[in-house]
C-alpha cells in the first residue's frame, strides 16, 4: 500500500510539472510576439511604435546630416510601411525630418521637428520619428541649414 501511495504521488507530481511547463511555454510564446495593429495603407499617418510596426523593422537607408543628426528611412515588413527616424545631434540646432512619398505625381509628407541642446535641455534629444507612409516611392529628408535626403526607394504598395 505504501508503494501505491508513492506511485500516485509521483504521478500527480509529474502531471503537475508537465502542466506547469506547458503553461509557461505557451505564456512565453504569447508574450514574445507583437501583433501590429495595421497593415499597408491602413498604417498611413500612424505612429510606428504605438501601432507595433517598429518591432522587427529595419533601416533601409540612412545618412549623417550636415550638423550631425542621424537620419534613417525605416521599413516594417510586418506592416508594409515606411517612416523616418532621426537621432538629433546635441548641437543647439533646430531640425525638421520628414518622409517624402510619391504616387501618381502627388506628394505626401510626414514631418517631425525639434531642437536638441548640447546641455540636454532641448526637447526631444532622443530618437524621434515621423508617422508612417506606404506610397510607391519613399525617401527620408532632413533640414537644419542644409536640405538633405536619402535616395528614392521603390516600394511595394499595399
Amino acid at each position: 500500500m505504501h508503494r501505491s501511495l508513492l506511485a500516485r504521488a509521483f504521478g500527480i507530481l509529474a502531471l503537475l510539472v508537465t502542466t506547469l511547463s506547458l503553461g509557461t511555454a505557451t505564456t512565453g510564446v504569447a508574450s514574445a510576439s507583437t501583433t501590429a495593429s495595421c497593415s499597408h495603407a491602413g498604417c498611413r499617418g500612424l505612429d510606428p511604435q504605438a501601432s507595433g510596426c517598429s518591432s522587427g523593422a529595419y533601416t533601409l537607408d540612412s545618412f549623417t546630416a550636415h550638423w550631425g543628426s542621424y537620419v534613417e528611412l525605416r521599413f516594417s515588413p510586418d506592416c508594409g510601411a515606411y517612416w523616418t527616424r532621426i537621432t538629433p545631434a546635441r548641437n543647439n540646432r533646430d531640425y525638421t525630418a520628414w518622409t517624402q512619398a510619391s504616387s501618381d505625381s502627388s506628394y505626401y509628407e510626414t514631418r517631425v521637428s525639434g531642437n536638441c541642446w548640447y546641455n540636454g535641455t532641448g526637447v526631444p534629444c532622443d530618437a524621434v520619428w515621423t508617422p508612417m507612409t506606404t506610397n510607391a516611392l519613399v525617401r527620408s529628408c532632413h533640414s537644419s541649414d542644409a536640405y538633405e535626403c536619402t535616395d528614392w526607394h521603390v516600394t511595394s504598395m499595399g
